[in-house]
């Protein structure tokens, strides 16, 4: 029963023990054989945990590393969008200057031309009203000449005589200077 016993507790060790190894061996060297078995089973435990606790530890580290890495690659992404916006309010910002800048121009340019315009317009109107007064001065010789012809017309009326035709007839003549005048004066 003891070598049963004992052979059954180092089989619990090494289940390749085989039970005439055993039996033909003395009590001490059982002894030593057995905390032999014991200690290598217990190095085999210990060993089985040491290299679990290594592979924890090393799925650990890579899911460290993976969840670094994926935060650095969101901060990449987020640097990238920053980046880009930032980019685009200074194109939106230069657009703005150059659409300013180019109002600015536009608006120039009209007050230019019309200035230039207004320029035009006041010239053309001194050349026109320098012809009128060319023409102007062109017939002033002939206007004297005519208001002096026009003056110079008298009638009298006739000695003695008070009759209300000549007077009517005085009358009209006075009116058809006034009226050669005025003709005289559209020429």
């Amino acid at each position: 029963m003891l070598d049963r016993r004992l052979t059954l507790q180092s089989q619990n060790f090494n289940p390749e023990i085989v039970r005439g190894d055993i039996e033909a061996m003395s009590d001490e060297m059982f002894d030593i054989f057995l905390k032999g078995v014991e200690q290598a089973h217990k190095d085999k435990i210990e060993a089985e945990r040491l290299a679990e606790v290594e592979r924890l530890a090393e799925i650990e580290r890579k899911a460290e590393a993976d969840r670094l890495a994926e935060i650095e690659r969101l901060a990449t992404i987020e640097a990238e969008r920053i980046a880009k916006e930032q980019t685009e309010k200074e194109a939106e910002i230069e657009r703005l200057k150059q659409a300013e800048n180019l109002e600015a121009e536009r608006k120039e340019n009209e007050r230019l031309r019309a200035e230039l315009e207004a320029k035009e317009a006041e010239k053309l109107e001194a050349e026109r009203l320098a012809k009128i007064e060319a023409k102007k001065a062109a017939k002033a010789p002939v206007k004297e000449k005519l208001n002096l012809w026009v003056d110079g017309f008298s009638i009298g009326s006739p000695v003695g005589l008070k009759h209300e035709t000549a007077t009517e007839i005085q009358n009209k003549f006075e009116a058809f200077k006034q009226w050669a005048k005025k003709e005289i004066e559209k020429v």
